[in-house]
């Protein structure tokens, strides 16, 4: 029972904290338009918040969110925005923080069991970092969980913003539509944790590899699409292909390295990987500013995802037994 509790509200969690995230995404066009700001300026706003986040993932880390926040982060922001004021937009998050943390509270006991001899060894800080940092496989997956998420993020945050100023959609059709486009890495995720674990026998950085393939033939021929429908199944295949190697860029940590510098591992990586997400939503604002359109940006984020490849493949003897790590 206990087990069900902490697993439902795992997902409540992080289905409130991309309540969080997406606030920002769907009312960048009413910004724009209210403030008279730039691409470049509002990018560099919606990218603060990844840049303060990688801070605090070094001690924390966390594991991979599900697909269905952004979605309604989109359509909750896009109503409120609407129908009341940009600033509600801000507020519907808190109260759900506020919820959840009340529950957790109340239902939720956090008792660890108690060890002993070798497992109650305290390590220190210096010596998970040293660990850490001396691992070439904890880079290279880093960087290329650096480059998912540059292109990810980038996406997300752009995307209501891309399909009304490019496909005239309005509003709130273009922030309902644009999240259900984000859905289709739901399945993804799962069948790229099936294929890395059965039928590539654990290589699973091919699979991170065939993921960024996938994904940069399609973000390359998004600038020649203009049709609305055309982009929307161009972008729900986007986030399909990306996430089929979602699931998989923490999964090695607890297999291949000890269990006191697995959380500091995992809080390396997200906190390189934040890195890319800064850089891929400011740089996407400021790129727009100076060429005055996105085909530029699917570009770079094509290219992003070759070197997410290749990092991918730079990993050495990265063999995931998935009966251990799942």
């Amino acid at each position: 029972m206990r087990k069900h509790r902490a697993l439902l509200f795992s997902c409540l969690e992080y289905l409130a904290f991309y309540l969080c995230r997406y606030n920002l995404p769907p009312i960048l066009p009413f910004l724009i338009v209210h403030f008279g700001v730039t691409h470049g300026e509002i990018g560099a706003l919606a990218s603060a918040s990844f840049a303060s986040y990688a801070i605090v993932l070094l001690p924390a880390g966390f594991l991979v969110p599900p697909n269905v926040g952004p979605l309604l982060a989109y359509v909750a922001s896009t109503y409120l925005a609407s129908y009341y004021d940009w600033r509600a937009a801000f507020l519907y998050p808190s109260f759900a923080l506020l919820t959840l943390t009340v529950l957790f509270w109340l239902l939720i006991r956090d008792q660890p069991p108690q060890l002993s001899g070798a497992e109650n060894r305290h390590v220190s800080i210096r010596e998970r970092l040293g660990l850490v940092l001396s691992s070439r496989d904890v880079w290279f997956i880093a960087l290329a969980y650096a480059c998912y998420m540059c292109i990810y993020r980038s996406l997300l945050v752009w995307l209501p913003t891309y399909l009304t100023e490019e496909t005239h959609l309005p509003q709130f059709s273009a922030s309902v539509l644009g999240g259900l486009a984000t859905l289709s890495g739901i399945g993804s995720m799962f069948l790229g944790a099936f294929l890395a674990g059965v039928k590539s026998r654990g290589r699973s950085r091919l699979i991170i590899a065939l993921s960024f393939g996938l994904t940069l033939a399609v973000v390359w021929m998004l600038p020649w699409v203009e049709d609305a429908t055309r982009v929307l199944i161009l972008f729900s295949l986007v986030f399909a292909f990306l996430n089929l190697g979602g699931s998989l860029y923490f999964a090695y940590s607890p297999v291949f390295l000890s269990k006191k510098v697995v959380g500091t591992a995992s809080g390396f990586i997200d906190s390189i990987a934040y890195v890319g997400s800064f850089l891929g939503v400011l740089l996407t604002g400021l790129i727009f500013d100076a060429y005055l359109s996105y085909d530029p940006v699917f570009t770079i984020l094509a290219i992003i995802a070759a070197a997410g490849a290749v990092f991918a493949l730079l990993v050495g003897k990265w063999i995931l037994h998935f009966e251990c790590a799942l």
